[in-house]
């Protein structure tokens, strides 16, 4: 028997990923915004550190594609791990992914000044 009490925890980020209705303001999905944006600040702070600014990307992306990604500050993610990105991608600054569903990105992609990349999944009654 499933433990209500954890299932009732995450099933906001559950409907989210399902592309069901949810609620924005749960305490999980808060959480997890949290969490991308502590990573999107990694990012940015390891920018010209070699060493350390791979690993950050990494950190904050589901898969890359090499070590050769870039992703220019500031920038804004909903989500960790949402955003998959394939080799040699450029993500130039002020650019924007609300990534509540998975997001995938080719090879030899490059974004422009403030791109926005928007996943919405919105209910309309």
């Amino acid at each position: 028997m499933a433990n209500s009490a954890s299932d009732d925890y995450y099933a906001e980020h559950k409907k989210m990923l399902a592309g069901e209705p949810y609620t924005g303001g749960d305490p999980y999905l808060t959480l997890l915004r949290k969490h991308a944006q502590e990573r999107v600040a990694e990012v940015a702070k390891h920018r010209h550190d070699p060493e350390r600014y791979a690993p950050a990307i990494r950190n904050l992306l589901g898969s890359v594609g090499d070590d050769k990604d870039i992703i220019e500050s500031p920038t804004y993610f909903d989500y960790e791990k949402n955003t998959h990105v394939g080799k040699r991608f450029f993500m130039n600054s002020m650019c924007v992914i609300l990534n509540v569903a998975r997001v995938d990105i080719g090879y030899d992609v490059l974004f422009g000044f403030s791109v926005k990349n928007t996943v919405l999944l919105i209910q309309l009654t």
